[in-house]
Formats: structure tokens, C-alpha cells, sequence
């Protein structure tokens, strides 16, 4: 979230970044509620490095929903 808070894009990046963030801990979230804290290895390996492909992820999503919404030349 810091570097993504450091580009010098009108925040785009850093908006993608949060709307990930948000998405990766309610995915957390639902996987420690689901199993009762007894997580699998697979989830352990999610949360470990689950982030980075939320992310890119969140950046088509985005751009997908702010084309619908009329706004891509913002993004």
C-alpha cells in the first residue's frame, strides 16, 4: 500500500491496491470462519502469497467496472 501510495498516477494504483486489500482479508476472513482456525496447508499457502495475485486481479476488475461506469479515462 506504500509504494502503491507513492505513484504519481492520481492514486488509480492506490485504489486498485485497497479494493485488493479489502478482498485478500475478507477472503481471510472467510477461510479462518469456514474452518474454525483449522487451516489446510493450501490456505496457509494463500495467505502467504495470495496478495500479489488479488492485486492483479483488482486491477482488471477496476478497470472493468470504472469502463461500465463511464469513467475510463480516469484509470
Amino acid at each position: 500500500m506504500i509504494l502503491a501510495a507513492m505513484m504519481l498516477d492520481g492514486g488509480c494504483i492506490g485504489q486498485v491496491c485497497a479494493y485488493a486489500i479489502l478482498a485478500f482479508w475478507g477472503g481471510v476472513f472467510v477461510l479462518r470462519v469456514r474452518r474454525r482456525g483449522n487451516l489446510t496447508k493450501l490456505d496457509l499457502m494463500l495467505i502467504r502469497g495470495g496478495y500479489i495475485v488479488v492485486c492483479v486481479i483488482s486491477y482488471f476488475v477496476t478497470r472493468w467496472i470504472w469502463h461500465l461506469r463511464g469513467f475510463e479515462h480516469y484509470l
